[in-house]
C-alpha cells in the first residue's frame, strides 16, 4: 500500500526520539555530575572526621585515666607547721611519663614563660582584690594553678604556678613587712611587688630560672620518688599523717630545727613542680584538692606513682567530667564511620548511654 506523500511515520519519529536521547544524556551527565560531587563530600567530610579521631582518642585516654582509685586513706593532724587543707574539688587525670629530675628546669613544671615577679604579683593582687582573697597562702596558689574555678583568667592560674616555682619569690612577698614566714601574703604584699618593691630579685630570679635541676646530698638528681623517698621518712619520723601546700611551703622555706638539707630541697622541688605533686597527692582518691596522706609519699617511694608526661593544668579536664567511656566509644564509632550503616551522618547509631552508678566518685 502506497501511502500519499507527506503522510509518511518516519518523519516526526526520528526527531521524537533523537529530543528523548537529548534529555537521558543530559541526566546521564546531572547524575555523573551528582555522583562526584557525593564523592568529593564524603572525602571531605571523611577526612574532617579522621583528624578528629586522634583528639578523641585522647579524650578517651584521659577519661579512663580521670577515673577515680577503689578505696582511700584516713586523714590525720597536718605537719607540725601545716595548715589547713582546701575543700576537695573534682580533678583530672594525666599522662605518665619518666622518673626524671623535678625542680628548677625539670619535669612536671607548668610553664610560666614570659611571666616575671611584677607581672605575677600585679595578676594575682587584682584577682584577690576582685574576689575577696585576703591573704594568699600556697594552698590557694596550688588550686589557682592545679585546679582553678571556672573563669579563672589563664595568666592568674600562670602567676600562682609561677609563685610556687619561684617560693623564695613568695616568702620576699609575704615577709616583706612583717619578719616572720606564715606562708599569707596579702592583698597589699602583692600590691607592693606589683609596683616594683622586688626589683632587687628580678635579676636573681632569672638567674634561677636557669638553674639545674635540684641534686640529693650524694649527688644524684633529685627524682620524685628520691623526692618522696625522703619526705616519707621524715613524715614517719616526725608521726605526721598528711600534708598540704602550706605544710610544704613552711617545711621548704622555714623548716624546724634539725630538718635535713635533703628534706628541705625535696619539698621546696615539689613546690616547684606541681604536676609531680598532684601525681602524689591524687595518688590514692581524684580530685586535686592539696592535701594529701603521707602514705602516699610511701607510695611514690617505692615507684607505685609516675611523674606526669603533660604540663598542662587542670583547666582543659572538666569537659570530660560526666561523660561514660561507653559514650566516648560512641563518639570514636562516629569518627571511624560518619556515615554509619545508612549513608547517613551516623547520628541515628551511637545511642547516648544511660548513666552508671559508676559514675559517682
Amino acid at each position: 500500500m502506497n501511502l500519499p506523500s507527506g503522510l509518511g511515520v518516519s518523519q516526526p519519529i526520528q526527531p521524537s526520539l533523537g529530543s528523548l536521547g537529548g534529555v537521558s544524556g543530559m541526566a546521564s551527565q546531572i547524575e555523573s555530575s551528582l555522583q562526584q560531587v557525593q564523592s568529593q563530600l564524603e572525602q571531605v567530610l571523611g577526612a574532617l572526621m579522621q583528624g578528629y579521631m586522634s583528639q578523641i582518642q585522647s579524650l578517651m585516654q584521659q577519661a579512663r585515666n580521670a577515673l577515680p582509685n577503689a578505696g582511700g586513706e584516713a586523714g590525720g593532724a597536718g605537719a607540725p607547721t601545716g595548715g589547713a587543707g582546701l575543700p576537695s574539688t573534682a580533678g583530672s587525670g594525666e599522662g605518665v611519663a619518666g622518673n626524671g629530675a623535678i625542680g628548677a628546669g625539670g619535669i612536671g613544671q607548668i610553664d610560666t614563660s614570659g611571666m616575671t615577679t611584677q607581672s605575677a604579683a600585679g595578676a594575682l593582687s587584682a584577682y584577690m582584690q576582685q574576689n575577696g582573697i585576703d591573704p594568699i597562702t600556697p594552698n590557694q596558689l596550688y588550686q589557682l594553678a592545679m585546679n582553678p574555678p571556672a573563669g579563672t583568667p589563664p595568666d592568674v592560674s600562670k602567676a600562682a604556678a609561677f609563685m610556687l616555682q619561684n617560693p623564695d619569690v613568695f616568702q620576699a612577698i609575704e615577709t616583706h613587712d612583717v619578719a616572720s614566714t606564715d606562708g599569707k601574703a596579702g592583698i597589699g604584699d602583692m600590691q607592693w611587688a606589683a609596683q616594683g618593691g622586688l626589683d632587687d630579685l628580678q635579676s636573681a630570679q632569672s638567674a634561677q630560672s636557669t638553674q639545674a635541676a635540684p641534686a640529693m646530698s650524694d649527688g644524684s638528681p633529685m627524682t620524685m620518688q628520691s623526692a618522696a623517698g625522703a619526705l616519707s621518712a621524715y613524715f614517719q619520723q616526725q608521726g605526721t599523717k598528711s600534708v598540704d601546700p602550706n605544710a610544704m611551703y613552711q617545711l621548704a622555706m622555714d623548716p624546724p630545727a634539725g630538718t635535713p638539707p635533703d628534706v628541705q630541697n625535696a619539698a621546696k622541688a615539689l613546690l616547684a613542680s606541681p604536676q609531680a605533686y598532684k601525681a602524689i597527692e591524687t595518688a590514692d582518691r581524684a580530685g586535686a584538692d592539696g592535701l594529701s596522706a603521707t602514705s602516699n609519699f610511701s607510695k611514690a617511694a617505692q615507684g607505685e606513682v609516675q611523674m606526669p608526661a603533660s604540663t598542662a593544668t587542670a583547666s582543659a579536664s572538666p569537659a570530660l567530667e560526666g561523660f561514660h567511656p561507653q559514650m566516648l566509644m560512641s563518639m570514636q564509632g562516629l569518627a571511624m564511620n560518619p556515615f554509619g550503616a545508612t549513608g547517613g551522618f551516623g547520628m541515628g547509631g551511637p545511642q547516648m548511654p544511660k548513666a552508671q552508678d559508676d559514675d559517682v566518685a
